[in-house]
C-alpha cells in the first residue's frame, strides 16, 4: 500500500508546472534553491536530440510542498512520477545546487530508471558546522516573519545582471516553503558514496570561486573517484549556470553524448 507521502507525490506530479521540448531520450533539469526552471532556458537551447524536461520543483514559486515531510525526498518522488506520467521509461538527470541533492536521492531510489547524472555547483556532504548554523538562522528569521531580510540579503549578494531574474523567481516563494526547503537541505544524508562508487555514470562541474560549497573537500573526494568525470571552471561562482550558460551547456551536452560505462 503506497504511503501518504507517495500518494501526494503522484498527485503533485500530475499538476506540476513544467516545460517539455524536443524528442528523444528524456533529460530532466533540476534547479536550485530560490530558483525555478528559468535558469535553464539559456542552457537548454543548446540541447538537441533529447526530450528536455524542465519542472518547477515543489516549493519553488507557489508549487505545493507538504509540511512535515522530507522535502528532498518529496521532490525526488514528484520528479520521478512526472517523468513516468509523461510516458518516459528511462531518463537522465541534470541537477544544479539543491537540484543536485534531489538528484542524489533519485539515484538511490530510482537507479534502475536513470542512465546518467550531470551535477553542477552541488556537493555530496551533509550539512555541518557553519552551514548548519546558517540554515538554522534563516529558518528562525523565516518563522519570525522576516523573509524580507533574507530576500534582501540574497538579492544583494548577486551581480546586478542577475538581480531581476532572481527577484522574479524568489520573491513569490512563501516563507513556509522556504522553511521546508532549508530543513530538507539541512537534514539531507551523506552522499559521498555517490562519488566514491557511483551506481550510474556521474559528471561533475563547479566554479573555482564557489564559496557556498566545500571546494577543497570535493576536490580531495574527486581525486579518489576515478569513476567520475569532473571539470572546474575558472572565474565562476555558485551561480555558474547563469554566469556562463554556454560553458555549462557545452559540459552538459558533452556529458550526455558520452557512451561511458564504468566498471561498476
Amino acid at each position: 500500500m503506497p504511503d501518504r507521502c507517495h500518494i501526494n507525490a503522484v498527485l503533485q506530479a500530475r499538476k506540476t508546472n513544467y516545460h517539455l521540448t524536443g524528442n528523444g531520450h528524456c533529460v530532466v533539469f533540476l534547479h536550485g534553491y530560490m530558483e525555478d526552471h528559468q535558469i535553464w532556458l539559456p542552457v537548454t537551447g543548446m540541447i538537441n536530440g533529447y526530450s528536455v524536461l524542465l519542472p518547477d520543483l515543489p516549493g519553488s514559486g507557489k508549487e505545493f510542498l507538504p509540511e512535515n515531510t522530507d522535502a528532498i525526498e518529496f521532490m525526488a518522488d514528484v520528479v520521478h512520477e512526472l517523468v513516468l506520467h509523461l510516458g518516459f521509461e528511462r531518463y537522465s538527470v541534470v541537477g544544479n545546487s539543491m537540484g543536485g541533492y534531489v538528484a542524489f536521492r533519485m539515484i538511490k531510489k530510482y537507479r534502475g530508471f536513470i542512465d546518467k547524472v550531470v551535477l553542477l555547483s552541488t556537493n555530496p556532504f551533509p550539512d555541518a558546522g557553519k552551514d548548519r548554523r546558517r540554515r538554522l538562522r534563516e529558518i528562525a528569521l523565516l518563522k519570525s516573519g522576516r523573509k524580507d531580510l533574507i530576500f534582501k540579503f540574497f538579492i544583494n549578494s548577486l551581480e546586478d545582471r542577475f538581480k531581476e531574474l532572481y527577484t522574479s523567481m524568489a520573491e513569490k516563494i512563501p516563507s513556509e516553503n522556504l522553511i521546508s526547503l532549508q530543513t530538507g537541505m539541512m537534514n539531507r544524508p551523506d552522499n559521498t558514496d555517490m562519488f566514491l562508487d557511483p551506481p550510474v555514470p556521474v559528471y561533475y562541474m563547479s566554479g573555482e570561486e564557489d564559496i557556498l560549497i566545500p571546494v577543497k573537500r570535493i576536490k580531495e573526494l574527486l581525486n579518489r573517484s576515478p569513476g567520475i568525470t569532473s571539470v572546474k571552471e575558472a572565474q565562476a561562482t555558485h551561480f555558474l549556470v547563469v554566469e556562463k550558460p554556454e560553458i555549462a551547456g557545452k559540459f552538459i551536452v558533452d556529458s550526455l553524448k558520452q557512451n561511458l560505462h564504468f566498471n561498476l
